[in-house]
């Protein structure tokens, strides 16, 4: 089993085209090898600070010596934090990036202790705000907030997950 633990993009492993619910509540998972808990709106970078809602999550599931944790934050990260601190901050968004990806595996690998394979999933390519002005999105309060444009976000999520995969590797 692979056990899917993060923000709302661990809803795709459920099998439905809706969002999970939060934990604890159950997630309504239709795919056979994957079970999800989505614990909410959690950053990349400040995952440090939720280990022990994760390990909470984790302490209930009963792992088995073939089951895998797959985590999966940073696209909140991607969003909105990232292009803004640099700009705040008068840093590059390479130092930004490279800071909030060795803070989320340094978290990560706290739960080696769990003897279990880890696996991370990269997030994917940010919110478009053109599907706003196109129709095809409503604003409103569920609707998260972004900074810098598409394609700034997109090049925040390359820079991501190739740092995501140089230290995985």
């Amino acid at each position: 089993m692979i056990h899917c633990i993060g923000d709302s993009h661990t809803s795709i492993f459920s099998g439905q085209d809706r969002i999970q619910d939060t934990w604890p509540l159950r997630s309504n998972d239709i795919l056979p090898y994957f079970r999800t808990y989505r614990l909410g709106s959690f950053t990349a970078y400040n995952l440090k600070t939720k280990c022990h809602i994760i390990e909470s999550v984790i302490n209930q599931i009963n792992l088995s010596g073939s089951d895998k944790l797959l985590f999966s934050f940073g696209e909140i990260d991607i969003r909105y934090h990232l292009i803004r601190v640099a700009n705040a901050s008068n840093r590059t968004i390479m130092d930004v990036v490279y800071e909030c990806v060795d803070r989320y595996i340094d978290t990560i690998i706290s739960f080696k202790k769990y003897n279990t394979d880890i696996l991370i999933w990269g997030p994917i390519a940010s919110f478009n705000e053109n599907k706003i002005k196109e129709g095809e999105v409503h604003e409103g309060p569920e609707f998260p907030p972004w900074y810098g444009n598409n394609m700034e976000r997109n090049e925040v999520t390359k820079i991501f997950n190739d740092n995501l995969k140089i230290k995985c590797e």
